[in-house]
């Protein structure tokens, strides 16, 4: 029996190590400038709330964080980068998530936005800020929580 416990343990050690399991470091939140303006008059939107979404894309689609900002006066908001740890796993069914963001803009009497097919975290800017340009036009606003997952619907 004494032989047995550490012959199984090695064995469970090995296993376990074996499985293809690892951490990553991921962003969370890309380096990002979005830009609301008025689609008929060009002039900046002030105070337009900006989601941004952080999201597994594949296997499945899974929200993982949302992060909200309003815009200033000039109609912009900036979001720093920022990381996060993800758990990945090579070896089961569905293998590594893949991430993406969706970026979300409402304002009262303007059409809420989805910017049109989201960006997938190998597709980020390598240097440089994602740059997003959201220009509204007037209409009725819904909530950003009713349709965000058609940002990655490709």
């Amino acid at each position: 029996m004494r032989k047995l416990v550490p012959s199984l343990l090695v064995g469970l050690l090995v296993s376990a190590l074996s499985t293809g399991c690892f951490t990553r470091t991921a962003v969370e939140v890309p380096e990002t400038k979005v830009t609301v303006v008025d689609a008929e008059s060009g002039k900046p939107i002030e105070d337009a709330t900006v989601l941004l979404e952080y999201a597994e894309v594949h296997p499945h689609y899974r929200s993982i964080r949302n992060f909200s900002q309003t815009t200033d006066a000039d109609g912009i908001t900036r979001y720093r980068q920022r990381n996060t740890k993800v758990f990945e796993s090579y070896c089961v069914m569905h293998g590594v998530g893949f991430y993406g963001y969706c970026i979300c803009v409402v304002h009262e009497g303007y059409q809420t936005q989805h910017f049109g097919g989201g960006i997938m975290e190998s597709e980020l800017p390598a240097s440089d800020e994602w740059d997003v340009a959201v220009q509204m036009t007037p209409g009725e606003s819904t909530k950003c929580e009713e349709a965000r997952w058609y940002c990655f619907q490709r």
